[in-house]
């Protein structure tokens, strides 16, 4: 399909004049009907065109919880037919939980599209919109990515303020009806496709084995610290083990807080001998047997690169267990991922993945 429905001369033109153009309405407005018609558009017309899909619940390029990128090599039907040149590991199922990684990976895949020579890049964004988090996530989009061009798509006015506040600040917004020929769909139904996604990301996979402690050592990073901890040496860890009266098999520490991950689960007692032990004001804790399926961001290199460049999102995985005497991870990975030399950081998502 290279034809746009949508045929205001208005749009058309500014269209033309806009390299970065940010789609944004609520759910099943017709925002991702949109992109795939404007991405055939000027596919057609010989432009090299990427999507960038910033909506982690209902991602269609890559698994959900990630914000996704695509060059366009063929006219789609589509966004989900985009092949997948990058993603940036958000580790929530809704951007709201994680607003600061979510436009992180948005402004991120935005840059790649423009590095990798894309003259039209197309950012699809979540429903999220009508909530004071949905505004504060929508204006932190617009800041970062300061798209040409932003077309909203309405049932009737609900974006007024919203898109009142961006004219405000300069930017060109064109406002659209939301497309007739948009399904709404229910909540069963998102969460269905989410499952189909994770299916279809993880069909060739296996488990690959990561030791905890290694050379260099691998950080698990903890989203509730919201900040990077330091890993807590294998010493420090059976200490405080000894002292707790159960297994650690991971923990790491700010100055601030901490993150365990133990045998089985801790009483407020054991947070509280261990915050003391760790002096820091506050341990959150979880069991292994709790953490199976959960999402696990690959932050690596890839193996077929034969010069030093920095680490990427490399993959995304979940965990199929632990082995406990040998202080290790199984990991479910895709074949990208072929072993532990590969990776520099595991991120935890706040979610399970049930295929």
């Amino acid at each position: 399909m290279t034809t746009l429905t949508v045929t205001e001369e208005t749009l058309i033109r500014e269209l033309a004049l806009a390299k970065i153009v940010m789609l944004v309405g609520a759910p099943d407005t017709g925002k991702t009907t949109l992109a795939t018609r404007i991405a055939n558009y000027y596919l057609a017309r010989g432009q090299k065109v990427a999507v960038v899909d910033a909506d982690v619940g209902q991602s269609d390029i890559g698994p959900p919880g990630t914000v996704g990128m695509g060059i366009l090599a063929k006219p789609i039907g589509h966004i989900r037919e985009t092949p997948l040149d990058a993603f940036y590991f958000v580790g929530s199922l809704s951007p709201a939980g994680q607003i600061m990684r979510s436009v992180i990976g948005t402004r991120l895949m935005v840059d790649e599209a423009l590095r990798l020579g894309a003259q039209k890049v197309i950012v699809d964004t979540t429903g999220l919109v009508s909530t004071p988090i949905g505004t504060t996530l929508k204006e932190a989009k617009v800041e970062a990515v300061r798209p040409d061009l932003l077309v909203a798509l309405e049932r009737s006015d609900e974006l007024r303020p919203l898109l009142e506040s961006f004219k405000g600040l300069g930017y060109n917004v064109i406002t659209q009806r939301a497309l007739k020929d948009v399904r709404l769909r229910n909540a069963e139904e998102r969460q269905e496709y989410r499952r189909q996604m994770f299916s279809r990301y993880f069909r060739d996979t296996h488990v690959l084995e990561v030791r905890l402690f290694s050379e260099p050592p691998c950080a698990l990073m903890k989203r509730c610290c919201h900040v990077p901890g330091q890993p807590l040496s294998r010493p420090v860890l059976l200490e405080l083990a000894e002292r707790l009266g159960v297994t650690l098999l991971w923990g790491e520490k700010t100055p601030f807080h901490a993150f365990l991950i133990a045998s089985e689960h801790l009483d407020e007692k054991q947070l509280s001998l261990a915050a003391l032990s760790l002096g820091v004001r506050r341990v959150q804790s979880k069991s292994a047997s709790n953490l199976v399926g959960c999402a696990i961001g690959i932050v690596g290199v890839d193996k077929l690169k034969t010069k030093q460049e920095p680490a990427k999102h490399l993959a995304v995985g979940y965990i199929e267990g632990f082995l406990e005497n040998d202080m290790k991870i199984l990991l479910r990975v895709p074949q990208t991922v072929m072993d532990q030399g590969q990776i520099k950081v595991l991120l935890l998502g706040d979610y399970k993945i049930a295929l």
